[in-house]
């Protein structure tokens, strides 16, 4: 079913992109980016030496200030922050510049839709602007699904406030395109390949996707097991798959496992 957009674009257009870097002379890196009327300007300052408490000193670490365009930060804000820096830490080379910290500044200049997906474009664009060394560059875009069933992309603050969920997600690009040849010898760190962020805000199972037709859907708690960029449970991961795989998936068998597992996720 096709979906009326005010503006007129169709369900998968994408509002007019533009980008503008170097816009701040004090900052080591900054970009302008905006997404129809959604505008968002990133300032990167850095590499400074040391890390925060309770850092890894061996690894480089990135601090995400959010600065909204009115009043003061509150919970959605620090939320974004806490996905921002897991973000960027996933494509940032980290073991280049150990023992360092990289302060990303969020300044939204206009909030009409995709606040999020523009923020993390922005501040990738400030990355690069700033020579930072990344693995890859990062791609983030709003989806949403409307109450008849139909997706759509990019949509403004208005139609987001009647759509029965949205996503924002979270995309590596190819990794030939941006890494230099100081950060082609670094090793040791994981490469994505498939979707780096997924935030989802109300319902998206059911309807024309399939699910429990009839059956009202309910929306995960936010926050709830974001995923392990930093891959800090790998280990605890990979013996509770052995055990799984060992026992015939008997789960009951592997219930220490999981469990080992579990607390290391919510420690960390």
């Amino acid at each position: 079913m096709e979906v009326d957009r005010v503006d007129g674009r169709t369900p998968y257009q994408l509002r007019p992109l533009a980008c503008s870097r170097n816009l701040l002379n004090r900052a080591h890196g900054s970009a302008r980016w905006s997404q129809g009327d959604t505008i968002v300007l990133a300032a990167v300052y850095g590499p400074k030496a040391g890390t925060k408490k309770n850092e890894n000193p061996e690894k480089a670490s990135i601090e995400v200030v959010w600065k909204p365009k009115t009043g003061q930060i509150g919970k959605a804000e620090r939320e974004y922050e806490m996905i921002l820096r897991r973000t960027l830490l996933s494509i940032c080379h980290l073991t280049i510049n150990p023992n360092t910290t990289t302060s990303v500044i969020l300044q939204v200049v206009n909030d009409d839709g995709a606040l999020l997906p523009c923020a993390v474009n922005a501040a990738c664009a400030a990355l690069v602007d700033a020579g930072i060394p990344l693995k890859h560059l990062a791609v983030s875009i709003c989806c949403g699904v409307s109450a008849a069933g139909s997706l759509v992309l990019d949509p403004t603050k208005a139609e987001e406030q009647k759509l029965q969920a949205f996503s924002y997600l979270v995309f590596p690009n190819s990794t030939e395109s941006v890494l230099s040849e100081e950060s082609k010898q670094a090793e040791g760190e994981h490469m994505e390949h498939g979707i780096i962020t997924s935030v989802t805000r109300g319902a998206m199972s059911g309807g024309a996707f399939g699910g429990n037709r009839g059956m009202r859907p309910v929306a995960p708690e936010k926050g709830v097991f974001p995923l392990d960029h930093m891959h800090e449970c790998d280990l605890e991961k990979k013996e509770y798959i052995s055990c799984l795989k060992t026992s015939g998936f008997q789960s009951e068998i592997c219930r220490r496992f999981s469990k080992k597992y579990l607390e290391c996720r919510m420690e960390k």
